[in-house]
């Protein structure tokens, strides 16, 4: 589609930052609307001007972008050492009812050892 649509014209090229097609050949008109004259142009400084405020805006989004992944990252790993925190704590008292219930079966086992010995 592109090559079916563009039309190259000698001694004319297109500018970069707005996509206006100017002279680049001097003498007659060309002087009114060559290279110089279009750098110069509102047209030409607005699109620079745009492009410029553009690319600002961009380097502020990506660094917001990144404090927010390390944001998300920080609360993640708050997530991570609660749940870490808790599996602890739920394995520490789990071991502590274990202890409870060796300490309880061997008291049982005394009690009753020392019952059928009277």
């Amino acid at each position: 589609i592109k090559a079916r649509h563009t039309h190259e014209f000698p001694g004319e090229e297109v500018c970069e930052i707005c996509g206006v097609r100017y002279a680049l050949a001097g003498g007659g008109l060309s002087d009114f609307h060559g290279k110089e004259a279009h750098l110069n142009g509102k047209t030409h400084e607005g699109y620079a001007e745009i492009r410029g405020k553009l690319a600002e805006l961009r380097a502020k989004k990506r660094l917001r972008d990144r404090e927010k992944d390390k944001e998300r990252e920080r609360e993640r790993e708050k997530e991570r050492e609660k749940r870490k925190d808790k599996d602890r704590d739920r394995d520490r008292d789990r071991d502590r009812d274990k202890d409870k219930e060796t300490a309880d079966k061997d008291r049982d086992r005394r009690r009753d050892s020392g019952s059928k010995q009277e």
